[in-house]
């Protein structure tokens, strides 16, 4: 059963170069610089779905994925409509959790907003190394939010968590856009890199994530996109790095796309596809692998820096 939710304010938020209108607030957002009203790229507004919608989670569909309209349900917390690029509504259960509430907007509803958008974007995290943006990816807990955190440490600046958006330039060249200040770190980590755990905000149950302000380090501009590296866990005693080439590089970025299995259901557009082949023929792409134990970080971050330099 959902509830009305009376607004008693909108906020002006900024990520990933889109104005962002809101009647949910989220923190973890930027607000805009300039308080004045520009039109929004995205709304986000409270309300009630389409009856089909509800129809259907009564029968126990719990998401549905066309073009321009796709929802899910988030159980005893929302249901989220994400329709035309633009638009997501929120439409909430009673005594739901906020902190769940935010982090399915500001993830899996956002990367589908970009989806409706054409806008390519890399599941991983990217920083900003000698002046031009490097993207990190891979499966879930291959390392890649510990490898970020720890570049981060040592002065770089941060760009994005999860979601980095790639965007181009009126040369062909490509960029990385900034999203948020805010970084994702699982429990094991922040304890082997001295984190004191009771000092933050859990923010995933289900596999014990923690937020981690970025603060004075976050880049609110863009930078040039130098290389995507992504991570893989293998049966090695030491770190290797190795750049992927041909059609090989271009099978991995795509399998590396945010959110690219919802496209099985909406489609993809060619649009879309020739950017990503543009994007991988102009990128290099390289793959580490770590070893399954021990803690390598400190090694990865220097063989990354050898290869960013040649």
């Amino acid at each position: 059963m959902t509830f009305d939710c009376k607004i008693k304010e909108k906020y002006l938020y900024r990520a990933y170069e889109l104005n962002i209108e809101s009647e949910v607030l989220l923190p973890e957002l930027l607000p805009l610089e300039h308080r004045k009203y520009v039109k929004p790229d995205i709304s986000i507004c409270y309300g009630e779905v389409p009856k089909n919608v509800r129809q259907s989670i009564d029968k126990g569909q719990t998401f549905n994925f066309e073009k321009n309209k796709m929802w899910f349900f988030i159980k005893k917390v929302a249901i989220l409509y994400i329709y035309n690029g633009n638009t997501i509504i929120v439409d909430l259960y009673e005594n739901y959790n906020k902190d769940h509430l935010r982090l399915f907007i500001l993830g899996s509803a956002f990367g589908m907003l970009l989806l409706q958008r054409n806008n390519v974007a890399v599941h991983g995290s990217a920083l900003v190394i000698d002046g031009k943006s490097v993207i990190f990816t891979g499966l879930s807990g291959a390392g890649k939010s510990t490898l970020s955190v720890a570049l981060r440490n040592r002065g770089y600046k941060f760009l994005t968590d999860d979601i980095s958006v790639i965007g181009e330039n009126s040369d062909g060249s490509f960029i990385v856009k900034p999203g948020f200040p805010q970084q994702k770190l699982c429990m094991d980590a922040m304890i082997k890199m001295n984190y004191s755990i009771e000092k933050f905000t859990k923010v995933n149950d289900d596999r014990d994530k923690y937020a981690l302000s970025v603060g004075s380090l976050f880049s609110k501009k863009s930078a040039p996109l130098a290389a995507i590296f992504e991570l893989v866990v293998d049966d090695v005693d030491n770190v290797e790095i190795t750049k992927v080439t041909s059609s090989e590089k271009l099978l991995r970025m795509m399998k590396n796309i945010y959110l690219i299995e919802v496209t099985r259901y909406s489609g993809m557009d060619n649009s879309f596809f020739k950017k990503c082949i543009e994007i991988a023929n102009k990128t290099s792409y390289y793959r580490i692998s770590r070893p399954k134990k021990g803690f390598s970080i400190d090694q990865q971050i220097e063989l990354i820096i050898e290869k960013l330099k040649q």
